[in-house]
């Protein structure tokens, strides 16, 4: 329906923001629904967000607080839309240029911090593998409001955070001081 209102008006905020959502939600997406995804995401980028997102618009029940925090989760949903083809992509350079930009959004994001974490750790760049980590450590550490359950943080820590780390670092030395950091900054001040 979505790709049906968009033949008649390609800048469809509604029709742009649902392909976005759906399309980064899809499982193993074909080349077909990145595409997609992708023309919705940076259309909602460059232009039908601050189309939208108009005093004009906004319903006489919202307060403007509400009516902000709406247009931030439309930008999200965009970024999270291109941060997932992009992986799908095996381009791990722009999703993480992606996620970067969902936590200027959203700094207490834990799943979007373990995103950025494994996007930069897939890069397999030597000098970006401390800050990869410092991401996942986020995830793990981080226990406030838009954290991760419990069970999903103790799962990453054991299953790939604290093996990774004694892959970099030859042993688990460190890794809590830096989850302690972790859990108090949203983004690395040094890395080592």
């Amino acid at each position: 329906s979505a790709k049906a209102i968009l033949t008649l008006d390609p800048n469809d905020f509604t029709a742009l923001y649902y392909i976005a959502f759906l399309a980064s939600q899809t499982p193993n997406p074909g080349a077909d629904v990145i595409d997609q995804e992708q023309k919705a995401a940076n259309t909602l980028l460059n232009g039908a967000i601050d189309k939208w997102f108009v005093p004009a618009n906004k319903p006489a029940a919202t307060s403007d607080g509400d009516w902000k925090q709406a247009r931030t989760s439309a930008e999200i949903v965009a970024h999270n839309a291109l941060a997932s083809a992009a992986t799908a992509q095996k381009n791990y350079e722009e999703a993480e240029k992606q996620y970067r930009a969902i936590l200027a959004l959203s700094p207490n994001d834990g799943q979007t911090a373990y995103l950025l974490g494994t996007a930069i750790l897939q890069q397999k760049k030597a000098e970006k593998q401390c800050e990869g980590l410092y991401y996942i450590a986020r995830s793990v550490a981080y226990d406030g409001q838009g954290a991760l359950p419990a069970n999903s943080r103790q799962q990453i820590d054991t299953s790939y955070l604290q093996k990774a780390y004694k892959t970099f670092h030859g042993s688990t030395e460190g890794l809590d001081q830096m989850k302690a950091q972790a859990k108090a900054n949203p983004t690395p001040s040094g890395c080592t």
